[in-house]
């Protein structure tokens, strides 16, 4: 077992995750919650579910990830890490449910990922994942708006937003770290929707022209069907 949970940082974006992964775990099955470990085991298991090709692995595993990550927001309702890996480990979960479910789920992602944008505005990935969640909504069909105005309702937040309201935010986030692929992969489906494949072959350019590894290599691999299919 690691003697320090920080051990495993080095690991973070890399093929090597994995290892990281059974480390923290370790800690985990012996009973630490520490928020410091969920948070780190909740980025370290979503990691090694983006090197899995197996869909139904990838679907256990982030649903996996998820519960640690919503641990270590219940512990710690203040820690932007927390909180940041709340926020992607539920906006990654909702890629495999639908309709109402689906709906409440990113509801769950967008409350952690507001929590956390006010505490650190400037946090390039809560950014991210608020860009990627707006631009979700802007496709929604009319029925699905109107499960979005249930869902919402009791809250009296219900999202209206507009593809250049999410593609302003993904700037944001693209200003603080424009390395980080997942932003510029929907940067560019921000510039699809407006019908301009030449601005979205711009940041999947960017994207692809990047050397990466571990996790990286999945969303690599996304932009570059993406890229293909741009005319």
């Amino acid at each position: 077992m690691c003697k320090d949970i920080h051990e495993v940082a080095p690991l973070f974006g890399t093929d090597y995750i994995e290892q990281g992964y059974n480390k923290l775990m370790q800690h985990y099955l012996a009973g630490n919650k520490n928020p410091e470990l969920l948070w780190r085991l909740t980025r370290a298991t979503l990691e090694t579910a983006d090197l899995d090709k197996n869909h139904w692995r990838r679907a256990q595993l982030i649903c996996e990830g998820r519960t640690y990550g919503i641990e270590a927001a219940f512990y710690a309702e203040n820690n932007p890490n927390a909180l940041r890996w709340a926020a992607v480990a539920t906006a990654y979960y909702c890629d495999f449910l639908s309709g109402q479910e689906k709906i409440e789920e990113c509801k769950k992602s967008i409350d952690y990922t507001l929590k956390g944008l006010r505490i650190n505005p400037d946090d390039h990935v809560l950014l991210f994942i608020k860009g990627r969640w707006m631009l979700y909504f802007c496709g929604l069909s009319s029925l699905e708006k109107e499960r979005v105005r249930h869902v919402f309702h009791l809250t009296g937040r219900e999202p209206t937003v507009s593809v250049g309201q999410a593609q302003a935010t993904l700037m944001r986030a693209y200003s603080i770290e424009p390395r980080h692929l997942p932003t510029l992969q929907y940067l560019a489906l921000c510039w699809l929707a407006q019908g301009d494949a030449s601005m979205a072959k711009y940041y999947l350019k960017e994207a692809l022209d990047l050397r990466v590894e571990g996790c990286n290599l999945h969303v690599q691999a996304e932009c570059a069907q993406l890229f293909r299919q741009c005319v």
